[in-house]
């Protein structure tokens, strides 16, 4: 150490970075199969968004995301199986407006009623919506902390309208905010 100090230091800050670098790869595969809220429930998940079909003996191939019907077909009839919920695969950005008058974007995803069932949210104020209303495709929603903050400086909104996309909805439910990281249980 003392005859050749520059390779000593280099030595001892390579196997800092490396050890570091191990870790932070090993954190960032674990937290996608670390339960936690909302999607305490990952190790009986099952999440099915596309369909891959192929013919044996060709190369004709090709992959489609599923529709509710298919996904019905596919799903609906497994053994095993506790609940079944329907949602887009993926929350995309949505422009929301309440009584502030401002608009923002807010991520949004379509879900059945049993998508509460599955993913434990924690409601604030107000319930979640009901079967008889996501069959309906009432016009219903249940919103983040967050949201109803920034459309309504209140989460206390239980019964406002919210514009969504242009689209009006009836706020039945306030949710805690959730981590950016549960990309399945969040919307």
């Amino acid at each position: 150490m003392r005859h050749q100090p520059v390779v000593t230091w280099v030595t001892l800050i390579a196997t800092a970075l490396s050890v570091f670098l191990i870790m932070v790869v090993v954190i960032m595969q674990r937290i996608n199969v670390v339960p936690y809220a909302p999607e305490s429930c990952r190790d009986r998940l099952l999440v099915g968004q596309f369909l891959h079909t192929y013919e044996p003996g060709t190369t004709n191939e090709s992959s489609a995301g599923l529709s509710y019907n298919a996904a019905r077909t596919l799903y609906e009839n497994l053994d095993g199986v506790e609940t079944l919920s329907f949602m887009e695969s993926e929350a995309y950005p949505a422009e929301v407006c309440g009584t502030t008058k401002d608009y923002f974007s807010a991520n949004m995803r379509h879900a059945d009623a049993n998508f509460f069932k599955i993913f434990d949210h924690t409601l604030i104020s107000g319930r979640f919506y009901t079967p008889d209303e996501a069959n309906a495709v009432l016009p219903v929603i249940v919103i983040s902390e967050s949201t109803a903050r920034r459309a309504f400086n209140t989460i206390e909104c239980i019964g406002r309208e919210l514009n969504v996309n242009h689209n009006h909805y009836r706020v039945v439910g306030v949710v805690r905010d959730t981590s950016p990281l549960a990309k399945t249980g969040s919307g």
